[in-house]
């Protein structure tokens, strides 16, 4: 059947798309939809999304923050829990486009 293996990449990326819409600023949400337009760009933003799909409590994130990395690169994400722990991920999906 035509499209079957998609169907599952297709919910996880509306669901984080409803995750960004929960989690981060306007702005970034509408930058990372933008990419959406770029279909080569669609693994990517599913290795990127994953993180902020997942986490049971509650949580604060920012996309792409400033100064967290080296030169001019940005790490995917800073995530801060109420609990006061807070991580940096930064993902490659290891997908050939």
């Amino acid at each position: 059947m035509y499209g079957t293996d998609q169907a599952p990449k297709i919910s996880v990326l509306l669901k984080g798309v409803i995750s960004l819409v929960k989690h981060i600023k306007t702005e970034c949400v509408v930058s990372i939809c933008h990419r959406l337009q770029d279909k080569n760009k669609h693994l990517d933003y599913l290795s990127e999304i994953d993180p902020i799909t997942r986490p049971v409590s509650d949580f604060f994130t920012s996309y792409e923050p400033a100064g967290y990395a080296k030169g001019n690169k940005r790490i995917d994400w800073l995530i801060k829990f109420t609990n006061g722990n807070s991580y940096l991920i930064d993902l490659k999906n290891g997908y050939d486009h």
